[in-house]
């Protein structure tokens, strides 16, 4: 995010609805394992992005999964076109930071991720897919792919369309 940008947070006093999460690290992982392990009829309504070591998932609240460690983000009345953190509101309106990041990244919705300071587009997410979550899954842990093979043989070896984070 562009220093011009940077947003001071603090609690938010009533949370918003969840609508999206975000897993990193070790986190994204069990995140995946954890869709791995969901209902079909649970899993329909979801979409996805994936970056190199992170997961997004989006879909109505009562179906999103929960995994320790996961941010949750919601939409904010008056700012269309971002997802906030659930938890967390920012020290400037929300309608401001809409309008702001509307004109430099044209991509919408998109979530603001307070720490590190991240905005992710979530444009290009789609539907879960079993196979290619297993696939990114054993990417990360070192496993093989599809029948031994690894997962770039098999395009994408993300779960989803390549997303690219904006600093």
């Amino acid at each position: 995010m562009n220093p011009s940008l940077a947003i001071d947070w603090r609690p938010r006093p009533e949370p918003l609805e969840p609508c999206a999460l975000v897993a990193r690290g070790e986190t994204a992982r069990a995140l995946a394992r954890r869709v791995l392990a969901l209902s079909d009829d649970r899993l329909r309504d979801l979409k996805g992005g994936a970056g190199k070591d992170w997961l997004v998932i989006s879909g109505p609240a009562e179906r999103l999964p929960w995994v320790p460690g996961v941010l949750y983000f919601g939409a904010e009345p008056g700012a269309p076109s971002v997802l906030f953190p659930t938890a967390l509101e920012p020290g400037i309106p929300a309608a401001l930071i809409d309008r702001a990041l509307a004109r430099r990244f044209p991509r919408a919705p998109m979530l603001v991720i307070p720490d590190p300071p991240t905005i992710i587009p979530l444009d290009t997410i789609r539907p879960l897919e079993r196979k290619r979550i297993e696939e990114w899954l054993n990417h990360l842990t070192g496993g093989s792919g599809v029948n031994g093979e690894s997962p770039e043989m098999h395009a994408p070896s993300s779960p989803f369309p390549p997303v690219q984070e904006s600093d």
